[in-house]
């Protein structure tokens, strides 16, 4: 996840919003994301099989609508990728545009047990007021357990958040910006609810 706070001028987040962005923010992150894409997300199961049923049909001389139908799986597949960057470039962007900076309330800190494929570390559950009688709760992994102890122990933390859109916003302080990721609330608890 790109730390969106160091992708643009600090005095840019002081201004009230609709905030005026700089024309390079937008392939500046986009780039931030496909660098940060590991990469398992480029060649996944379908498309190692469809470079697989490429050397196939090369082996075996196929026709054209073979060809045809691969190279239309491919670019499928592809633009899903491409797409689901999109969506998460164009999320940041209207969080840099329109988000609102607030004071978030730590609420607890729940380890996660480092898994078979999984690291460990803890989610991090925040409540942020976005407004009258409105508050959205959302949680935050975080590798560093330490780091978010430091945070419990403050008890809030400056976030950057969409008033009209719950689910979205953005730690924007603290040293574990780039080891974060961000979850709907529901996603990420345990089975018995903790």
């Amino acid at each position: 996840m790109p730390i969106l706070v160091d992708l643009i001028d600090p005095a840019l987040l002081q201004q009230p919003p609709p905030r005026t962005l700089p024309l390079m923010l937008l392939p500046n992150l986009l780039g931030e994301y496909l660098i940060e894409l590991p990469l398992r997300a480029y060649f996944d199961r379908v498309i190692i099989a469809l470079l697989a049923g490429a050397v196939l049909f090369m082996w075996l001389d196929a026709g054209q609508w073979a060809w045809i139908g691969l190279s239309l799986m491919l670019v499928l597949r592809l633009g899903l990728l491409i797409w689901n960057i999109r969506r998460r470039a164009r999320e940041d962007m209207a969080l840099l545009k329109h988000g609102v900076i607030i004071q978030a309330y730590v609420l607890r800190v729940r380890p996660v047990p480092a898994g078979r494929h999984k690291p460990g570390g803890c989610y991090l559950d925040c409540a942020m007021p976005v407004g009258p009688q409105r508050t959205s709760i959302g949680s935050v992994w975080l590798a560093d357990m330490h780091e978010a102890q430091c945070l419990l122990k403050q008890g809030c933390v400056r976030v950057i958040c969409l008033p009209r859109a719950p689910g979205s916003w953005r730690l924007i302080e603290g040293k574990a910006l780039a080891a974060c990721h961000y979850e709907p609330p529901g996603q990420g608890q345990s089975e018995n609810g903790r």
